[in-house]
């Protein structure tokens, strides 16, 4: 019901009403993230196509937009694509700027804080990056490494903190070759969608941060290669546990070592222009079912 009433006036004689639907911001060139500062009541809006992020003030009924920024390119500020969106507890938001391969920070008046990241298969290095989680509690960010099919996480100054895209289930490995969405919960805990399943990954011994940097300890440089350990039955490896021949492969890093390199389809996750031609095509379609729904109303 919520999505035919998007584009027939909500007449449904099913609609219940508990919902109100508002529509605005329109004119966007494909949205691919949202991301909500509660203390300041803004919502931020990732235009993708348009190459730039929208910001609402959402206080009032409705939503009204407050500014825009960003256009095309490869400065600061500028963006190829932006896609996945979040924001720290301090109101500074993180853009996935997926074409240029990197991470930028803003502070709550839009103002660029710093950017990390360029193109390449290194621990500190991103191919496309999509979604992005800021934890509420712990100095970390999650960015889904799209080109390079890993999790990869860094402090809130971009720091290189550790990544993995394997793990053991029994005698299966696990892979995050189609890692999609990731949340962070504050607890220690990270959930992560690969295809059809989702997974938690719990951080070994959040609560010891000895250095008060509001990085758990585990993550940092020193003991083992696996720090995070998955609910349930699941169990990530580490060097210490497996064959050579298989921590080869398990693409597992750290900030104190390299990593061994995914291997991604050439022509494709790392090139912004077929990612561009796949966005619009996917917004022709949506368009398209948009006109169906329309005309059997």
């Amino acid at each position: 019901n919520l999505g035919l009433c998007h584009y027939v006036d909500c007449q449904d004689p099913n609609w219940d009403g508990v919902y109100q639907p508002t529509r605005f911001g329109n004119n966007l060139g494909f949205v691919s993230g949202l991301a909500v500062d509660e203390v300041r009541a803004l919502l931020y809006v990732s235009d993708t196509l348009n190459h730039q992020i929208q910001v609402y003030d959402i206080s009032s009924e409705i939503p009204v937009l407050v500014r825009s920024f960003g256009r095309f390119g490869s400065g600061t500020g500028q963006f190829n694509l932006p896609r996945g969106l979040t924001v720290d507890p301090d109101g500074n938001l993180y853009v996935s700027d997926s074409g240029n391969h990197r991470v930028q920070k803003f502070d709550p008046a839009g103002h660029q804080v710093l950017s990390w990241g360029s193109h390449g298969r290194g621990g500190e290095d991103l191919l496309s990056p999509d979604n992005i989680a800021a934890d509420p509690t712990y100095n970390l960010i999650y960015v889904v490494d799209q080109g390079n099919r890993m999790l990869k996480v860094f402090d809130r100054a971009g720091n290189f903190i550790y990544a993995w895209n394997q793990w053991r289930e029994g005698s299966n490995t696990v892979n995050l070759s189609t890692v999609g969405g990731v949340v962070a919960d504050g607890a220690g805990g990270v959930y992560v969608s690969v295809g059809g399943s989702l997974h938690k990954f719990n951080i070994i011994s959040p609560e010891i941060d000895e250095d008060n940097n509001q990085i758990p300890d585990s993550l940092e440089v020193g003991g083992v290669t696996a720090r995070f350990n998955p609910s349930g039955t699941l169990r990530l490896v580490d060097d210490t546990t497996i064959p050579d021949d298989t921590v080869n492969n398990n693409n597992q890093t750290n900030n104190s070592g390299g990593s061994s390199r995914p291997r991604t389809a050439p022509g494709t996750q790392d090139n912004p222009l077929i990612i561009q031609l796949m966005l619009r095509l996917i917004e022709l379609l949506r368009q398209l079912l948009a006109l169906l729904l329309a005309a059997r109303a």
